[in-house]
C-alpha cells in the first residue's frame, strides 16, 4: 500500500502493519501499528490488496471486504469518509481476485467479469469518461478477463493474450504515448503478454 502493508498465512489469516490513520490496517482504531497485528474477518481470507490508504480482501465464500479511507467510495459505499474495521462490499457474483490503487478498486468475477468503484479522475473505472460514479461499474472489456492489476490511478486486465490498459497515461504506463489526461476506456497494449503486476 502507500505506507501500510498486509499478509496472508498459511492458515488464511490476514495481518496488517504500518500506517493507519484512515483505518486501512482494519483493527477498529487509528493507531499506526510497526508490528503486524491480525486482522479479524468473519471467515477465512483468500488474497488481499492494500491500496494508497485503504485495502481489501476476499473470504472463502468469494465475498468482498473493505476498509480504510472512503473518500472517493473506493469502499463500495459512500456512507464516511473512512473505515476502520472491514465491511462487507455488495458485489453482484462471487469474486476471484481484487486489486487496489488510489482511492479505486477493482474485483474479478468469477464470470471473468471485471467491476469498478471509487476515484475516476484519470478515468480509471474504464467507463469512456473521467467523471464520478456513486455505483459499483462493470467495465467493458471484450473477453473473460484472467488477471487484474492496479496502480495508483491506472489499471491492467488479461484473458492471458491480450492486455487491456486505462487510466492514467502521464507517464505512458498504458503503453502508449503519454499525454496530461486519462485514457478512460480500456485499451489493447501491442503485443501479448500472460502476466501482468504492478504497484502503486
Amino acid at each position: 500500500g502507500g505506507a501500510h502493508a498486509l499478509a496472508l498465512d498459511r492458515s488464511r489469516r490476514l495481518w496488517a502493519w504500518g500506517s493507519n490513520a484512515a483505518g486501512q490496517l482494519g483493527l477498529g482504531h487509528l493507531q499506526d501499528r510497526s508490528q503486524p497485528s491480525r486482522i479479524h474477518l468473519a471467515a477465512d481470507v483468500v488474497a488481499a490488496a492494500a491500496g494508497a490508504s485503504h485495502s481489501l480482501a476476499i473470504d472463502d465464500q468469494g465475498a468482498v471486504w473493505g476498509w480504510g479511507s472512503n473518500q472517493h467510495g473506493q469502499l463500495g459505499s459512500r456512507q464516511g469518509a473512512f473505515r476502520d474495521a472491514p465491511l462487507r462490499i455488495s458485489l453482484p457474483e462471487r469474486i476471484t481476485q481484487v486489486a487496489a490503487g488510489m482511492y479505486v478498486s477493482y474485483a474479478l468475477g468469477r464470470s471473468g467479469r471485471l467491476y469498478a468503484w471509487g476515484w475516476n479522475s484519470r478515468g480509471q473505472l474504464g467507463q469512456g469518461d473521467l467523471k464520478p460514479h456513486a455505483a459499483i461499474l462493470a467495465v467493458p472489456l471484450p473477453a473473460r478477463v484472467r488477471q487484474i492489476a492496479s496502480g495508483q490511478a491506472h489499471a491492467l486486465a488479461t484473458d492471458g493474450d491480450q492486455v487491456w490498459a486505462w487510466g492514467d497515461n502521464t507517464s505512458g504506463q498504458l503503453g502508449r504515448e503519454g499525454g496530461p489526461s486519462g485514457t478512460p476506456r480500456p485499451l489493447p497494449i501491442a503485443g501479448a503478454a500472460l502476466s501482468i503486476a504492478t504497484s502503486i
